[in-house]
């Protein structure tokens, strides 16, 4: 059951998210393929972000 409280769920979701567009995205990438990860993680980042009320290292990295 995921915390609604806590923020590495929201951390760990968002990453996961990034390597399915890594991986879908293979040697050449489409946006169209591709946009639909990032997006979703963004949200998920946001969401992370907000919990944690702090700049944080490892949500910084995974948007970049």
């Amino acid at each position: 059951m995921r915390k609604k409280t806590q923020w590495l769920p929201y951390y760990y979701a968002a990453l996961c998210q990034v390597n399915l567009g890594y991986m879908t995205g293979g040697a050449s990438p489409s946006p169209a393929v591709t946009d639909p990860y990032a997006d979703k993680a963004e949200e998920l980042l946001q969401k992370a972000e907000t919990l944690v009320g702090a700049p944080n290292a490892e949500i910084f990295i995974v948007k970049k």
